[in-house]
């Protein structure tokens, strides 16, 4: 769905593997190629299950597994180019619903109201199992990003590939 003026989106929907468990040990839900502008405007994500990669009980396919309060978008440190979206909040769902609608992209965006979705009777708990902390490798990444989205601006203006871009940078 591209991003236009009547664009009313709060909330990612991401279709994964993981298990519940398995989310909120790690704070929120990991490598996503995704607009990280965009995503950082989203209030929710919803972490739907992907029966192709994984099985969990009984578990559908596109069935809701845990609903987040998104706290950040940042750059995923054991993958280049992906993001973590990090929870403030997490809850499970109330019901079995089915969620995912076989989009094309494992990372969709929705509005929860013109959806008929409500969080409000949703008991969240906060997330305390592990915060991420900016690594070495975090902040690298989000470095790379910055050099690799400037390289895609120059590339696209003088119209060569990225490969043809080089920035250099000098600490005096």
């Amino acid at each position: 769905m591209a991003r236009g003026p009547r664009d009313t989106a709060d909330t990612i929907i991401v279709l994964t593997s993981k298990t519940r468990d398995e989310l909120i040990e790690e704070g929120g839900s990991s490598g996503w190629t995704l607009d990280k502008s965009r995503a950082s405007r989203m209030k929710y994500v919803i972490c739907a299950f992907d029966a192709n990669k994984g099985k969990i009980g009984n578990f559908s396919h596109g069935q809701t597994i845990l609903i987040g309060k998104i706290r950040e978008i940042i750059p995923d440190p054991n993958q280049l180019g992906k993001y973590l979206i990090i929870f403030r909040e997490y809850a499970p769902p109330i019901t079995n619903k089915i969620i995912w609608k076989d989009w094309k992209n494992p990372v969709h965006y929705i509005n929860l109201k013109a959806n008929k979705l409500d969080v409000i009777d949703l008991k969240f708990q906060p997330n305390l199992k592990r915060l991420y902390v900016e690594s070495a490798e975090t902040v690298r990444a989000k470095k790379m990003d910055i050099i690799n989205s400037s390289k895609k601006i120059i590339a696209d203006e003088f119209g060569v590939t990225m490969e043809n871009v080089s920035i250099s940078i000098k600490f005096d």
